[in-house]
């Protein structure tokens, strides 16, 4: 979308809008989408790292929109909700942008890992929440933008397509990051508290559109 859209539709500060190398994305407007949601995509380009994208994503309300200070970069709780249509077309725009990004000159990392049940108490998450969900978590091992040896935070994907005994038509996916130091805070929800981005290399990207296209299996139509 362009620079204007984003700002006066999607709320998001012009000097992001208009900076080189930021990419904005949202859904067509019809009008019987008066009440939303609206989700937003944003790649943001590093400044200082041009192999570095950060993607950050965000659904709209329509209320939200009211709020005369609201800046969807800078919400906690993002997610998307998406359909296959939708879901392939993400895979297929994540993979258009990591071509975009110049290979960082390191052997290629992995960048995301699956975590066991067992860990799961570990990052704050509580699956015996929802215990009839088909739902998978992973977790970033290597940030592009940490200094080695000086990790801080930490980077959560969560996917999420219902009960496994019932065929789904949507993927709940949603993006964690938060201070690793907020996991001692009592009143921390990894869930509602974290911020939806992530910072991605072209092999990061690339891992990310895969992760996403193995979901396809478990939506119908």
């Amino acid at each position: 979308m362009t620079a204007e859209k984003a700002h006066s539709f999607y709320r998001v500060p012009m000097a992001l809008a208009e900076t080189d190398g930021n990419f904005f994305y949202g859904a067509a407007h019809h009008p019987r989408d008066a009440d939303g949601p609206w989700p937003l995509l944003a790649f943001l380009q590093e400044r200082d790292q041009p192999g570095v994208i950060t993607f950050q994503l965000y659904t709209i309300e329509a209320e939200e929109l009211e709020v005369e200070a609201f800046n969807p970069l800078a919400r906690p709780c993002g997610h998307l909700s998406l359909d296959r249509g939708a879901l392939s077309e993400l895979v297929k725009l994540l993979l258009s942008h990591a071509a975009k990004i110049t290979p960082a000159r390191r052997d290629v990392r992995q960048m995301f890992r699956q975590i066991d049940d067992l860990k799961l108490a570990d990052f704050a998450l509580h699956p015996e929440w929802f215990p009839d969900s088909r739902d998978q978590y992973y977790y970033q091992i290597y940030d592009p933008l940490e200094e080695p040896g000086g990790k801080s935070s930490q980077t959560i994907l969560i996917f999420s397509t219902g009960q496994p005994s019932q065929s789904s038509s949507r993927l709940y996916f949603k993006v964690a990051h938060f201070s690793l130091q907020s996991l001692q805070e009592p009143s921390f929800d990894v869930l509602d508290d974290s911020f939806p981005r992530v910072n991605l290399d072209r092999g990061g990207m690339e891992e990310l559109a895969h992760l996403l296209e193995g979901q396809l299996v478990n939506l119908a139509g």
